[in-house]
């Protein structure tokens, strides 16, 4: 998410692995090409790995060990289990997740 414009992109993958991530950072290059991007990321293997591929308008801010209170994507994690309608429910199907999300 842009802090200044408010503008993110986002995609709903089956896994949070290097393939997923790829798949989301090629996705993210490619929309916002003519930009020279500052992407803040915590140090998961899928992130920092061999096989995780870098892009030319993408640099990568590594966040300290165990500390995802400054990782700002997390506010974005208690903002969906707030207000993205998960809060105290089940799903059938993975689905209903995937719509849900895709509502809100």
């Amino acid at each position: 998410m842009c802090p200044e414009t408010g503008e993110s992109y986002s995609l709903i993958l089956p896994y949070a692995n290097t393939l997923c991530m790829n798949l989301f950072m090629e996705g993210f290059s490619e929309e916002f090409h003519d930009y020279r991007i500052i992407m803040a990321m915590d140090k998961a293997s899928w992130h920092t790995g061999e096989k995780a591929r870098k892009r030319e308008n993408i640099v990568p801010l590594f966040q300290p060990s165990h500390s995802h209170e400054v990782n700002p994507v997390e506010n974005l994690w208690h903002y969906i289990r707030e207000k993205g309608g998960f809060k105290n429910r089940t799903f059938e199907s993975l689905k209903g997740v995937e719509n849900t999300l895709a509502d809100k």
